[in-house]
């Protein structure tokens, strides 16, 4: 199946992805899982909006096409205001988001392994891993095109690509 077949779906409500041609079916996310994403993006905007970047940043559904093979659909992403190109053929984001988080749910080898794989080929600048189960966050950050996970700071961690976002990693489970 490629990305036209997708947009041929009739829209059944369903979030679909595309793992090399294979149609997948995400699980529903928890309640949980919807209030991490909160919090994130309160963490996110408190970063972004001051900078007149707020606009950059999306939350699921919406596809992001790495490939005419490969379509995704992150828990959230942030585009850089130098990245027009990302948005010239809607309805999908084209190629490689800055910043792509992934929330692990029931799945976790496809963000644990396969999307990392895919978000490191296409050149995802960073990638958020949160796990829920164990209250952490990685953070990779590509570099010569592989993804390296950075060191935190006890309970903080750093992004590279949103320079001087400080993320208290006990802060995003304190509050859900």
């Amino acid at each position: 199946m490629t990305y036209d077949d997708l947009l041929a779906l009739a829209d059944d409500g369903q979030r679909y992805e595309l793992f090399d041609g294979v149609l997948i079916v995400p699980p529903a996310a928890s309640f949980y899982h919807g209030r991490i994403v909160l919090e994130l993006i309160r963490i996110l905007d408190a970063y972004l909006t001051p900078r007149g970047l707020g606009r950059n940043l999306f939350t699921a559904p919406v596809d992001v096409r790495l490939t005419n093979l490969r379509v995704v659909q992150p828990d959230l992403l942030y585009i850089g205001p130098d990245r027009p190109e990302a948005f010239a053929s809607p309805p999908a984001i084209q190629g490689a988001p800055d910043l792509a988080i992934e929330i692990l749910s029931s799945n976790r080898h496809h963000d644990l392994v396969v999307k990392l794989g895919y978000y490191e080929q296409a050149g995802v600048r960073e990638y958020w891993i949160v796990d829920p189960e164990v209250e952490t966050l990685t953070l990779y950050v590509l570099v010569d095109g592989r993804f390296v996970e950075q060191p935190h700071d006890g309970n903080v961690s750093r992004s590279v690509v949103l320079p001087g976002l400080e993320v208290n990693i006990a802060a995003i489970f304190a509050n859900v």
